[in-house]
């Protein structure tokens, strides 16, 4: 398939992209919050690897911050049980904060990675004792929850 889309033109594959943006998420399952967080992180994963200034808008990462800590399709998707357990994300950049306990503060998309479990902890601030013991049952992908201690 991939081979196949690969010989389509440039036009082609951005007027095919366009038609199909404002539809839905074909699996309940897999909501559209999910998919916008998926493109953020990816996004983010791409440009810091490559140490690109670009940023992605203001809006979809307050969007994706609210998505994750409160929708039990994302805790299940992203296998969060606990993670937001004791702490509040307050970002400094947007008017968001989630949760109760230990305040965990920095930028918007700082956090947002951390959340999606990618290693944010220089970019974040705040009193994260006991962070190690969350996700015990499974292997970090980076530094435990990503989080500052």
């Amino acid at each position: 398939m991939a081979q196949k889309i690969a010989k389509r033109s440039t036009e082609d594959l951005v007027a095919t992209l366009r038609a199909k943006a404002d539809k839905s998420a074909g699996l309940p399952i897999f909501p559209e919050g999910v998919t916008l967080a998926d493109v953020v992180a990816h996004h983010q994963d791409v440009r810091r690897g490559l140490g690109l200034d670009a940023e992605p808008r203001a809006e979809h990462i307050k969007l994706s911050l609210e998505f994750l800590p409160t929708q039990k399709q994302a805790k299940a998707l992203l296998e969060t049980k606990g993670l937001f357990d004791g702490l509040r994300f307050d970002a400094s950049d947007l008017d968001w904060t989630s949760g109760e306990g230990e305040l965990v503060s920095g930028r918007g998309e700082s956090i947002l990675m951390a959340i999606l479990r990618r290693d944010t902890t220089a970019e974040l601030t705040g009193d994260v004792e006991g962070a190690d013991r969350r996700g015990q049952d499974r292997e970090p992908i980076a530094p435990p929850r990503c989080l500052v201690r």
